[in-house]
């Protein structure tokens, strides 16, 4: 490897025409809007998922929850209480009249 001096320097149009003998500048633009496109997070991926699950929910979970009476022989289950918590907003969601 050499150090550049001052007469290595080229005007970019120059460099450029010798980089398109290598790389065609068709070749290089989608080579470079392929580079610049971020890929998408696991979470973006996760979120997606649970949002194309959503309305499997509404209209096969929602109404089971509402329907099952939950009990646990632990009376201060985690569990239980938040099933429960989930049972309340399905109903004001299903019954917005509860809300008054």
């Amino acid at each position: 490897m050499r150090v550049p001096s001052d007469s290595d320097i080229a005007p970019f149009g120059e460099v450029r025409q010798r980089f398109y003998k290598i790389m065609p500048k068709d070749t290089l633009q989608s080579t470079v809007e392929r580079m610049s496109i971020k890929p998408v997070s696991q979470l973006a991926r996760q979120w997606q998922a649970a949002d194309d699950l959503a309305g499997r929910v509404r209209r096969h979970l929602r109404p089971l929850f509402m329907t099952l009476n939950f009990s646990s022989i632990k009376p201060d289950s985690p569990w239980l209480s938040a099933l429960a918590w989930v049972n309340g907003i399905f109903a004001i969601a299903h019954f917005p009249a509860l809300l008054l």
